[in-house]
């Protein structure tokens, strides 16, 4: 991404970040401004009823110009990671099914259960869902005596379609090693959590 733009949202990020704890400590320590001092005068607060409303105007600017560059980012390091786990999950769950199904192994074009399928290859399409996911690939397979690997060629291509309870689990735990594995959880959704958190503490 180009510096300038990353420069940017790091200044939007820790001014919002810094603005929202005030923010939380100004409510959860019910902080009272009566006084000011500005360059060594004293400046005696009339109506500090005011003064949340200057802060929720401020808190809000800074929302509003972190979420600008937030959008503008291009930081592919969490939906690569999301990707990676969550196809390699996909995969290993599928052919662990194709390899226990003799019927499945036949139909794609194994010896009578002497071949077993070890991984795909020649990925043509692909939809990632929480519930459901469909693919189109060929397979390596691995004969069981002799450990040779060659490519599965009677069938170049197999749609395959996943659907259910595995699916869903394999989603959700390829969504957290995202967020624990990159740095997409503090450097990106940290701040807009700060803020949120700011609005319900407020609220309450």
């Amino acid at each position: 991404m180009p510096r300038d733009l990353y420069d940017g949202f790091s200044r939007q990020r820790r001014n919002l970040m810094i603005m929202s704890v005030l923010m939380i400590m100004y409510y959860l320590a019910d902080l009272q401004f009566t006084k000011l001092n500005i360059f060594g005068n004293e400046v005696v607060i009339g109506n500090p009823l005011y003064i949340p409303m200057m802060l929720w105007l401020i808190l809000s600017y800074w929302f509003v110009r972190y979420m600008q560059y937030f959008i503008d980012l291009d930081d592919r390091s969490y939906r690569d990671k999301f990707n990676k786990t969550y196809d390699r999950c996909i995969f290993k769950y599928h052919l662990k099914k194709l390899n226990s199904d003799p019927v499945k192994l036949q139909e794609l074009g194994t010896v009578d259960g002497k071949q077993r399928l070890i991984k795909p290859f020649n990925i043509n399409s692909y939809n990632r869902q929480a519930t459901w996911a469909k693919f189109e690939y060929s397979y390596y397979v691995t004969h069981l005596r002799s450990g040779d690997v060659e490519a599965l060629k009677n069938h170049s291509s197999h749609t395959v379609e996943i659907s259910g309870l595995p699916v869903l689990l394999i989603y959700l735990w390829a969504r957290f090693s995202g967020f624990a594995l990159t740095t997409y959880a503090t450097e990106y959704l940290l701040p807009i959590l700060l803020f949120l958190a700011t609005l319900i503490i407020a609220w309450l």
